[in-house]
């Protein structure tokens, strides 16, 4: 039996596919392997936070409606607020709280330009389907992962994560690096932050290898400035462990607007689409599946009779 095969019986079966694979991470050098870990557990599980948005929609609507309303006032002050806004949730999965969130937002008359990105392309095509039928506005949905976001500098106004760095003990400072590159104006962070956490959640997050420097990640940066913190209601709060939101301004902002196109995440230039796939010029070359752009290094193979074009 292969790996895929015995993963999805496992899974099946009713085995925690997380747990299992994190056990196999036993030492550092195995800590790379960490994103296929997070790609192939939500994989399987795609649909399930569908169900389970809609068996809780008031929750999750509720929990929508204090982060946008904590957010808006800062929206409100700036002197961009009536341009066409490019918000980003990196770590999308089936796009549920993203959905509620933007409709939130464009209830209070602000006008967006949606993206999604995900390491799992069973959750993106699930998404898609939702929003679809949940949103008037198109979502441009892409993979990729958030160590290596394929989006160019400063190409948007508004970047944000719910529970996504949460996965990723010994990546914040990589992550955050890269959430800052891509954002322009404000980063939206809902996570539960283990320096403040209570020593049962502490042990709840050692157990799940969860993040445990987001927040020293932020302090340690002079580019970007929290200027809203505060830990959701316990109505709000959901698992074993406590959220917190913060909301992020970075200090230094370009002074002209980058285009919000795909670039390679390796050699950092601007993709070109193809015929099912996505080139740059310096011939990395990235398959599109379904629709959907795979930008992921993993992924990415050598085209450079294509790539001739473009030079």
């Amino acid at each position: 039996m292969g790996q895929y095969s015995d993963l999805l019986n496992r899974y099946l079966s009713g085995l925690n596919i997380s747990e299992h694979l994190r056990g196999r991470l036993n030492t550092e050098n195995e800590i790379a392997n960490l994103h296929e870990v997070i790609r192939l557990s939500y994989d399987l599980q795609a649909g399930t936070y569908i169900e389970d948005y809609l068996r809780r929609k008031n929750f999750y609507d509720s929990r929508m409606a204090y982060v946008v309303e904590s957010f808006y006032p800062f929206l409100e002050q700036c002197s961009f607020v009536n341009k066409n806004h490019h918000i980003l949730d990196l770590g999308v999965g089936e796009a549920t709280t993203f959905t509620s969130f933007v409709k939130q937002l464009c209830a209070r008359g602000v006008d967006v330009s949606c993206f999604g990105m995900d390491l799992s392309l069973s959750r993106l095509a699930t998404a898609r389907d939702f929003t679809a039928a949940k949103l008037d506005q198109d979502i441009s949905f892409v993979v990729g992962n958030l160590t290596s976001i394929p989006f160019s500098d400063s190409s948007m106004d508004v970047c944000m994560t719910m529970h996504a760095i949460e996965p990723n003990r010994g990546m914040e400072d990589e992550i955050l690096n890269e959430i800052i590159r891509v954002s322009r104006h404000f980063i939206i962070l809902l996570e539960p932050i283990y320096e403040t956490a209570s020593n049962s959640e502490r042990n709840h997050m050692n157990k799940h290898f969860y993040a445990q420097n987001i927040l020293s990640a932020i302090q340690r940066r002079t580019d970007i400035q929290i200027i809203h913190d505060s830990i959701l209601p316990r109505s709000l709060q959901d698992d074993n462990q406590s959220s917190s939101l913060l909301v992020i301004k970075k200090l230094t902002p370009e002074s002209k607007y980058q285009d919000s196109h795909y670039i390679c995440p390796i050699e950092r230039t601007k993709l070109h689409s193809g015929k099912g796939f996505w080139v740059s010029a310096q011939g990395t070359c990235y398959p599109e599946i379904d629709g959907l752009p795979v930008l992921d290094p993993r992924y990415c193979l050598p085209y450079y009779a294509m790539s001739k074009q473009y030079n």
